[in-house]
């Protein structure tokens, strides 16, 4: 065995010569001997002991990478101590390979060819590009190769290689407590990833690595802290680091989101007294971490040993100096046993430490703990019910607890007697422990110490409930210190009584366990004779009751007593007080710790109002961190910041974390101080690995380390230059072998070719085979559906095929589809869900679904058969493991899920078979489906018979309404006015609600809150029969009936109420993985809330009967008990209804959905849920990595490498915590499988491909057909008793791509007659639809051309081949279309008709219409045109005219405006400015469709490809661009401007005089606040203009104010909205009169009803927001060097603008200014606004939640608003008066209003510079600039010159001089210059007017578009009628024109 090489198919031979490679012994280290095991793939040789191995096996060097040989002679060489081997022919894990994207057989790929469509040829394509580049296939990596020098892209790689390195050493060295043990290899070495870079391991010392990582996390902490502003400090117990005693320091804080947090800071020195300390700790805190102690509120410390009396000094002075600041026990101590923990007496602190270790080495040796077990039943079993008490008590942490040494105490016995059965039979570690363990225990001292604590301690134990944050007994703490403080006191008055008992039961426990009786021996030297019995009652029992006397007081100060009471602000605790506060709990809160003191009371008084009502639909925060987490808690500043300082004193539970991230810091102390050895422990080491959780960036560090140390980039640069060369030479020298295999492959190419034509020539009557059964299959299937008429039935039938076969030929097709299901399943992993009973029949089937991921991971949903649902339990179970395993030939082994929904029978039926799947296999989970909602799941499972009839009248509702347009319109309406109070739920309801009714959580509420007008609509219908069909008033009427009963209404009633308990769960559920995972925590809480209910079910349902009983009566339903449960009472029995629905309604209601909420989320399914937050848009925000590392995952036996699992999680979370693994990071599973970097993560790979097959995660949409929703539309469409199986799999499951090659061979095995039959079925058919049509065209052409019937057959046919040959056209009339359509337009664009034409152009238009072409339909190849095409025709006709215009202009710029919703998708306008003859013209050109999620880069490219390819503009005439950048599509709009000013530097970037200069710069700012402002500025404007009144109203509050021209604004009407955003004192105007809009709102308000008085109430509140006001004034202060040049800009003033554009620069130096004395600025302009806000809304002063993490809301603004906003409006004016655009504006100065000057021959700057490419003549264009002002001072120095651009081309000076009038040109485009006419202004409102008329019908974009160029559809038909005239044969091709 010594001479071969151990590793699987080597084929290492052992020779004589020299070379043969030299072999390696395996180590003799247990973990290095088994990753060389795993790594050579040798599993059975694991039971080897490794000495054997050693002995017996080895390896060769060809399996060791040559890095980890070291040679030390020619002949002698030995391996690195850390080598491992890394070199295999065959994969590495073949297990984790499986589950990727694997590479096809060539061979595979060529058989299948044939088979895929071309979509799916293009999509394989696609994924194997990506697979074989996956770093360089993004498109952000090839823009920056592409801008980058040669230098650049060499110092990329090396810093991406530094940041490899770096991520490496941080996941084994930072975040791993054997750090120091790091090799070249990599974390993931062993699954194919590259090794570290040679000169990062020689060149670059790690600790340098974790300092640059440690300043960064210190930033990290720092901010943190500063934004939580109270923090707390822990002081740990003293350990040894870096060769000295220090303290571990941590800090305490809550953070914004409400979770609490923990950070380790520093170890504090122990070689000093406490006075000493003191100032260290200080001086830490302050000039380390910047931390004030003035906002720390909390102390806590841990010290044992001599440093207890030295630490209590510390915090002595602390509380002094800082009497806001509270004393409380450390964790995890209870209260109780944390003093005695601390109180400095030797002999005590030795009895808890050796409890502790009493308590460790059971938990150690689980052996110990069950004879433990054993003993204790042996020793109290003879008391009743002390056994289950001790062994309760003996708990996990019990040492911890406050009956810790009463626990001893009740073990002691049974412990010593396990020590000496057991010691012989332990490991030699454990054997010596208990040894030494032995005589402490057997000793009078311990026990008498032990007795003693447990007495006195039990006085202060009732304290540690108070300290712990439960809210229950709040209200008692005053009298529960007090209580404890007398009982202290009674202890020490009769002391001599409790000690003679304590003493007593001491001496018969020690007489009982044998241990004599003595003094301790420290005190065995005393002369003196004190009894023994005085002797420990004053060493011992009496300080022990002093210390506890005077810790109690110092613990329960005045300030933490105040603190404390503070807990009754928690939802809870008010409910159970009737929702009252006293203000005497909290009214002496410190002033320090609220954010607004002077509206403290009002505030309590809103936070109890608030609960008050809604304490009826929403469960109750139970903690203080479940409060502050409420979405609303910001609009409560002063009870937020109470909450938050109670969250930050140490003792209070931290429960609230999801994840565990809190407990985790200490534990990873604990975990670092345990397993590193003292003299291997570094406080830097520490530091990192304890704050791991702490986000950095690691590209900081990369630029950190390479601008100190610069010449190891320069090495790495060096070093990838070297292996470049390299590469390039190696793939010279292997020219000739390529040429060869070049050849090879050639010739193999040649004959699949020929392989490739044979096989179509055979399978050319196939093709028709497959045409033939695709069209019969999806005939069959279509024809029993709702939607399809007699016709398509008849259509279906097949003439040549009986019934029997063609039933036949559809088995074995449903045979197909099913193999095809199962072949893309495989081997892989699935889970199993059968869907809700449906009739076929008369009988009722169970579908039967199966889930699993496909190999291009897409998670699937597919239909696979149905079971009869009237088996029996047993057979039922019997039959579906028969379907799975034997029909299906699946493995349940693979199964991880199940999910049955059933009611009655069949729930408990499908129960049974879900647990004994679950007994055998238990990975296959019970859960719900996420088709459904939880709350639909659990309501449809429940056995109540009223339920059941209720949910069954409510889909029948719902049906009825869903079963045509017309219904669904009037189900509309009454979701309107039912749900009128909320418009956005009625906007996602309407014209969904019977579709989606089972995926919202909410469907209940909303059906009970529509029930009333649903009634009232289904009467009208009843009684109007005229209108509607017999039919559907009767069954109208049925349903009225049902609705019409008491028992559906109260049913209906109880179902909402019981669903809002599980509300927020199940919408939780439905967003993303993160929230889903997060919801878990609440399932105790929704649990015991539901406990609550049953247990006060009598109150609850009398308020859910109340209820019912108002809505009966409204109904005029007649309250009673159903007709069925009266004739079954007896005669004289009296059953009232509110008794018979509790008992047969709401109590088992609220038991089986108690059930269904345990079941559903079992402790595996949890924790199977936890696995959703690997999703890496999730990682970013949890905890959950801390978690996971507590015990193996669920799944560990599913990972393809389990024993790393945790090294890969530490991977995981470096690639995306520190943000710099991508640019967008996935939101989804499967856009995470789909990343190439998975291939290095096998682990997380199969974990997430489990969560894609969990039932209850939901089905992402991948781009597949969505079968569940595809089965029930067929259940909707298809009548019960006529449905079939068969087809129902067929129509839900089918994919013709991939199952029809599979069914045609099917039926060629099985039926192939009957496929013939089919096959010749279709010819038949087709030959019969070609004759009729040409019957049908011949009638028409009889018809049509009877004038002309004397013209021969032969010579219409030459007529026709004549047209075609000599003009070239063949048969198609869309070009004459398109000609008709653009003379339209041109008539529609001067507004003229065709009779005031001039004969001229008369002529010539009807010339125009001779020379079109048209063809008749008896032409063959005439194709079809249909109304879609004509539209898009007429719209291109449009676009072709003003392209054409454009060419005559021949400048042109691009605007738009902000996104438009039609059709309910986002576009943008977009207008085309030019000037046409004269005058400038702006024009809707059409409207480019707008996706806000879309990819930044792709998103630009596409915009562009549309403008430029698809319209056609021609982008090298553009001259001015401006884009409206609001909202997330700003980037990609500026992208595409950027990319077309560096392709045509001439369009220059403008702002738009659509709205004014400030307006449009304060839409680019990246302020949310900003952003939330305009839109409520907007929607303020849309109000007052839909009213006239209303904006006449306004109009006249604000003209007092106007200080501009009013002619600009006064020759067209505007509306409201375009007037005031086109002020140039927009801001100031909205400030200064925002009184009186507030006045007209609360006017409007209060007057109007309905949905308007609403809108001005939500208007109201939303501009008395502080928010809002703070962001106008900032606005209004910010934006007022920009007044003038706005106002100039928009009246258009030619020489205004000239003035103006020369002060551009000193605004932007104003505004430069402005930012650098932000700090003096802002003061002023937040006491304006908090002076407004005092004015108009004085009780809505109060700032949000993000404002009270800053020192003062006023710098939380500085930084947030003012700081950006000035920023931005610097970047803006910069980027929209570029040099370009100051020049081109420079042309205004030819104007003759301007006093044009000449140009002097030495001046550089002249105005026609930039364009000189754009004139006719550039050599003569000086010199004509210089003729045309001479023109105007001499010739016309006497008149009065034009003012304006188009004055100017008017006049006949202009004719004369072509350069000037080019140049004039030119600027009459710029966005930026006012039109003479306000054309833009009139475009825009004319536009928003009509999309008020039109989106929201529905309207679509070309719709909208020809709407817009109403006067070509008004000259169109004049148009057509001519064309008619001047050629009849257009008539049949006009006549189908649809406008």
């Amino acid at each position: 065995m010594t001479d071969c090489c151990a590793a699987a198919n080597c084929d290492y031979q052992r020779g004589d010569s020299e070379n043969s490679p030299p072999l390696f012994s395996f180590p003799l280290d247990l973990d290095r001997c088994k990753q060389w095991l795993h790594n050579c793939h040798r599993p059975d040789l694991v039971s080897e002991p490794p000495e054997q191995l050693n002995r017996q096996y080895k390896l060769c060097a060809k399996h060791f990478e040559p890095a980890v040989i070291s040679y030390q002679s020619a002949s002698s060489c030995v391996l690195r101590d850390d080598a491992v081997p890394t070199i295999f022919d065959s994969p590495v894990n073949n297990q984790s390979t499986c589950n990727r994207k694997r590479a096809r057989d060539p061979s595979e790929e060529e058989t299948g060819y044939v088979k895929k469509s071309k979509e799916n040829t293009a999509a394989t394509e696609v994924s194997e590009e990506r697979l074989d580049d996956p770093e360089d296939n993004t498109e952000l990596h090839e823009l920056q190769t592409e801008n980058q020098t040669p230098e650049d892209v060499a110092s990329s790689k090396a810093k991406e290689t530094l940041k490899v390195y770096f991520k490496e050493i941080l996941a084994l060295t930072g975040f791993s407590i054997n750090g120091s043990n790091i090799t070249n290899e990599p974390i993931s070495g062993s699954r194919g990833q590259q090794a570290l870079n040679r000169i990062c391991v020689e060149k670059i010392e790690k600790k340098e690595i974790l300092q640059f990582s440690e300043d960064l996390m210190r930033e990290e902490i720092q901010n943190s802290l500063r934004q939580a502003r109270f923090f707390s400090i822990l002081l740990q117990d003293v350990t040894s680091i870096e060769g000295k005693d220090q303290i571990p320091v941590f800090v305490r804080s809550v953070t914004v989101d409400g979770f609490p947090q923990k950070h380790l800071i520093g170890f504090l020195p122990c070689d000093m007294d406490s006075d000493n300390l003191f100032y260290v700790l200080l001086a830490e805190l302050r000039n380390k971490w910047g931390l004030r102690m003035e906002h720390c509120r909390g102390l806590s410390y841990l010290v044992t040993g001599n440093m207890c009396q030295k630490m209590r000094d510390l915090t002595s002075k602390i509380l002094q100096e800082f009497p806001q600041v509270v004393l409380s026990p450390s964790d995890p101590y209870a209260f109780n046993i944390w003093i005695i923990r601390c109180m400095p007496v030797p002999s005590i602190q030795n009895v808890a430490n050796t409890v502790e270790e009493v308590a460790s080495l059971l938990r150690r040796t689980p052996e110990l703990w069950k004879r433990l077990e054993g003993k204790i039943q042996m020793t109290y079993g003879h008391i009743k019910g002390e056994v289950d008490r001790i062994k309760a008590a003996v708990s996990e942490n019990w040492e911890y607890g406050t009956d810790a040494f009463q626990t001893m105490l009740d073990i002691l016995e049974p412990f010593l007697n396990c020590i000496n059965e057991m010691i012989s039979k332990v490991d030699e570690d454990t054997a010596e422990q208990m040894a030494k363990l032995k005589p402490v225990l057997k000793n009078f001292n311990f026990i008498i110490t032990l007795i003693a604590l447990k007495n006195t301690l039990c006085c202060v134990s009732i304290l540690n409930s108070s300290l712990r944050g439960i809210i229950s007994i709040s209200s008692t703490l005053q009298y529960t210190i007090s209580n404890a403080l007398k009982l202290v006191s009674k202890y020490q008055q009769e002391l001599a009584i409790f000690h003679r008992k304590w003493f007593s039961d001491a001496v018969g426990r020690a007489k009982k366990l044998g241990v004599e009786v003595t003094k301790p021996e420290v005190d065995q030297g005393n002369a003196t004779e004190t009894p023994l019995e005085d002797f420990y009652r004053e060493t011992l029992s009496r300080p022990i009751l002093q210390y506890l006397v005077a810790e109690v007081k110092r613990v329960f100060s005045t300030e933490m007593v105040r603190i404390l009471r503070w807990l009754s602000l928690v939802p809870s605790y008010m409910a159970d007080h009737n929702f009252s506060i006293r203000r005497d709990k909290v009214a002496d809160a410190n002033l320090n710790n609220l954010a607004r003191p002077d509206t403290f009371y009002e505030e309590l008084g809103c936070w109890e109002v608030k609960w008050k009502h809604a304490s009826k639909r929403r469960i109750l925060p139970t903690t203080v961190f479940a409060t502050l987490k409420i979405p609303d808690i910001g609009f409560y500043p002063n009870v937020q910041s109470l909450l938050r300082v109670l969250g930050t004193v140490p003792c209070v539970n931290a429960e609230a974390d999801v994840y565990g991230q809190y407990h985790m810091v200490l534990e990873r102390c604990h975990s670092y101080l345990k397993d590193t050895p003292e003299d291997q422990r570094k406080c830097s080491m520490a530091y990192v690995y304890v704050n791991q959780d702490v986000h950095f960036n690691v590209e900081q560090i990369v630029d950190s380390y390479v601008q100190k140390h610069p010449d190891i980039l320069k090495l790495l640069q060096t070093d990838d230059d070297t292996k470049e060369k390299q590469s390039r030479g190696a793939s010279h020298g292997n020219h000739a072998e390529k040429d060869t295999e070049e050849e090879l492959q050639f010739i193999n190419l040649e004959m699949d070719a020929e392989r490739l034509v044979e096989l179509k020539c055979a399978e050319t009557d196939r093709d028709a085979l497959k045409s033939a059964l695709q069209t019969a299959v999806t005939s069959a299937y279509s024809s029993h559906s709702r939607p399809q008429g007699d016709a398509s039935a008849q259509e279906g039938e097949v003439e040549y095929v009986t019934k029997s076969e063609m039933k036949e030929v559809l088995t074995v097709c449903e045979k197909a589809v099913r193999e095809g299901i199962l072949l893309e399943v495989g081997t892989s992993l699935f889970s199993l869900f059968i869907d809700r009973v449906v009739k076929f029949g008369e009988k009722d089937f169970l579908p039967l679904f199966l889930r699993f991921v496909d190999s291009f991971d897409v998670m699937r949903l597919e239909l696979m058969g149905f079971l009869e649902a009237d088996l029996d339990c047993d057979d039922m179970g019997q039959r579906l493991l028969e379907i799975v395993t034997v029909e299906w030939n699946l493995d349940l082994n693979n199964c991880r899920g199940q999910a049955y929904l059933g009611s009655g029978d069949v729930s408990y039926k499908l129960k049974a078979f879900a647990c004994k799947v679950q007994e055998t296999h238990p990975l296959a989970i019970s859960t719900h489906c996420s088709c459904y909602s939880f709350n639909t799941w659990w309501s449809k499972s429940i056995p109540v018979p009223a339920i059941k009839r209720a949910l069954d009248t409510f889909e029948e509702v719902l049906m009825f309404f869903g079963s045509s347009a017309t219904l669904q319109k009037q189900l509309d309406h009454v979701i309107a006015f039912g749900l009128r109070e909320s418009y956005e739920k009625v906007q996602e309801l309407q014209g969904k609600f019977c579709a989606l009714w089972q995926e919202n959580h909410d469907s209940y509420e909303v059906f009970v809150q529509m029930l009333e007008p649903m009634v009232e609509c289904l009467e009208k219908i009843k009684n109007n029969p005229q209108r509607w069909k017999a039919f559907v008033s009767d069954q109208a009427g049925a349903l009225l009936r049902k609705v019409m009963e008491f028992d559906f209404i109260i049913a209906m009633v109880v179902l909402k109420n019981a669903s809002s308990f599980t509300k927020e769960l199940s919408a939780g559920l439905q967003k993303d993985h993160f929230s889903a995972a997060s919801q878990l925590c609440q399932i105790a809480g929704i649990v015991a809330t539901l406990n609550r209910v049953k247990t006060n079910m009598k109150v609850f349902h009398q308020n859910w009967f109340d209820e019912a009983c108002a809505m009966a009566q409204s109904l005029r339903v007649q309250i009673e008990v159903p007709d069925a449960c009266q004739n079954a009472m007896p005669r004289d029995g009296m059953m009232k209804p509110v008794g018979f629905y509790k008992d047969g309604l709401s109590v088992p209601l609220v038991d089986n959905l108690i059930n269904a909420v345990k079941d559903h989320f079992s402790e595996d399914h949890k924790e199977a849920l936890n696995f959703l937050s690997l999703v890496p848009c999730s990682v970013t925000v949890s905890y959950m990595f801390e978690s996971l590392k507590s015990k193996p995952p669920l799944y560990s036996r599913d990972l393809p490498d389990a024993d790393n699992f945790f090294t890969e999680l530490c991977c995981w979370r470096v690639t995306w915590k520190t943000k710099v693994a991508s640019v967008t990071v996935p939101g989804s599973i499967f856009h995470t499988l789909r990343l190439p970097l998975m291939q290095y993560f096998g682990n997380i790979n199969a974990l997430l491909r489990i969560m894609s097959v969990l039932p209850s995660t939901a089905l992402e949409d991948c781009g597949v057909i969505m079968r569940h929703k595809r089965f029930q539309e067929y259940l909707r469409n298809t009548n019960p008793k006529v449905r079939s199986q068969c087809l129902a799999m067929l129509q839900v499951g089918t994919d013709f791509s991939r199952d029809l090659d599979r069914m045609v061979t099917q039926c060629l095995k099985v039926t192939p007659q009957a496929l013939e039959g089919i096959c010749l079925d279709k010819e038949s058919k087709n030959l019969i639809r070609n004759s009729e049509n040409n019957m049908e065209v011949d009638c028409v052409k009889e018809e049509t051309e009877e004038p002309i019937i004397e013209q021969s057959l032969d010579k219409i046919e030459d007529h026709e081949m004549k047209t075609a040959d000599e003009n070239g056209h063949s048969g198609d009339n869309r070009q004459s279309l398109a000609t008709v359509f653009k003379l339209a337009t041109l008539l529609g664009k001067k507004n003229v008709s065709l009779s005031d034409l001039s004969e001229e152009d008369g002529e010539h238009f009807i010339q125009e219409l001779s020379l079109c072409h048209w063809f008749g339909n008896e032409s063959k190849c005439t194709p079809s045109i249909g109304d879609d095409e004509m539209v898009n025709l007429l719209i291109n006709g449009i676009r072709d005219v003003i392209l054409k215009e454009i060419q005559e202009s021949p400048f042109f710029s691009l605007i738009t405006d902000k996104p438009v919703r039609i059709a309910d998708k986002t576009h943008l306008p977009v207008f085309i400015r030019y000037v046409g003859e004269s005058a400038p013209k702006v024009e809707l050109m059409g409207f480019l469709p707008f996706d806000e999620n879309r990819h930044v880069e792709t998103q630009a490219n596409n915009l562009a490809k549309i403008l430029t390819e698809d319209w056609g503009v021609p982008m090298s005439q553009c001259r001015g661009q401006a884009f409206m950048h609001l909202g997330s599509g700003y980037q990609s709009l500026k992208k595409m401007s950027l990319d077309f000013l560096q392709s045509y530097p001439l369009s220059v970037v403008t702002p738009s005089e659509s709205c004014g200069l400030a307006h449009w710069l304060a839409g680019s700012v990246p302020c949310h606040s900003v952003a939330r402002m305009l839109d409520i500025t907007e929607d303020l404007l849309l109000f007052f203009d839909e009213s006239p009144l209303l904006e006449e109203q306004l109009a006249q509050a604000v003209d007092g104010l106007l200080n501009m021209p009013r002619e600009a604004l006064d020759e067209f009407p505007e509306t409201c909205c375009s007037r005031w955003k086109k002020r140039e004192d927009f801001f100031d105007l909205l400030a200064d009169t925002l009184e009186g809009v507030l006045t007209c709102l609360d006017a409007v308000s209060c007057s109007a009803t309905g949905a308007k008085s609403m809108h001005a109430q939500v208007l109201s509140t939303a501009l008395r927001n502080m928010d809002f006001i703070v962001t106008l004034v900032i606005l209004k202060n910010a934006c007022a060097p920009l007044r003038n040049c706005s106002t100039v800009f928009r009246c258009g003033n030619p020489a205004d603008i000239l003035c103006e554009v020369e002060k551009i620069p000193s605004i932007i130096d104003t505004l430069d200014k402005m930012l650098v004395n932000v700090s003096t600025l802002h003061s002023t302009w937040f006491e304006q606004a908090f002076q407004l806000a005092i004015r108009v809304a004085p009780e809505h002063v109060y700032f949000s939640e993000e404002a009270n993490s800053y020192e003062s809301p006023e710098i939380y603004y500085r930084e947030n608003l003012s700081v950006p906003l000035l920023g931005s409006l610097i970047h803006d004016m910069k980027y929209s008066f570029s040099d370009s655009h100051l020049k081109a504006l420079s042309v205004l100065s030819l104007l003759p209003s301007c006093n044009p000057q000449t140009i002097p021959p030495e001046a550089t700057d002249k105005p026609f510079s930039l364009y000189l490419a754009d004139v006719s003549d550039p050599e003569a264009a000086e010199q004509e600039i210089n003729a045309w002002a001479a023109v105007w001072s001499e010739k016309y120095q006497d008149a009065a010159p034009p003012s304006s651009i188009a004055e100017t081309l008017v006049h006949p000076e202009s004719k004369s001089h072509p350069t000037v009038t080019s140049l004039l040109r030119l600027v009459a485009v710029l966005p930026s210059v006012s039109m003479e006419w306000d054309l833009m202004k009139t475009t825009l409102n004319s536009m928003r007017d009509l999309l008020k008329s039109t989106v929201c019908k529905g309207s679509r974009v070309d719709h909208v578009v020809l709407l817009s160029h109403c006067t070509t559809l008004q000259r169109l038909p004049e148009v057509i009628e001519k064309c008619i005239e001047v050629d009849p044969e257009s008539s049949p091709c006009l006549s189908q024109v649809p406008f």
